[in-house]
């Protein structure tokens, strides 16, 4: 069990959540949005290839500082 032993190692609480019942997830499927949202302007020339944008838009969300915390998620690792 490689990951519940890394969850136990950096002290990180795994839930589960229901499948199918997006309200469970609400911090992930707002990041989805974001995401997608990310991707739709990096491939607007070139759809077919989003997933070759998927770097860029993960580092341009990880770099830039959220309103909530007023810092990146780089910043606060």
């Amino acid at each position: 069990m490689l990951m519940q032993d890394i969850c136990e190692l950096l002290k990180i609480r795994k839930v589960k959540t229901r499948a199918y019942h997006p309200q469970c997830n609400g911090m992930v499927e707002r990041f989805n949005q974001t995401l997608i949202a990310q991707l739709k302007k990096y491939t607007a020339d070139d759809p077919e290839n989003w997933e070759c944008y998927l770097p860029y838009a993960v580092f341009a969300y990880n770099a830039t500082p959220h309103t909530a915390t007023r810092h990146s998620p780089f910043s606060l690792l």
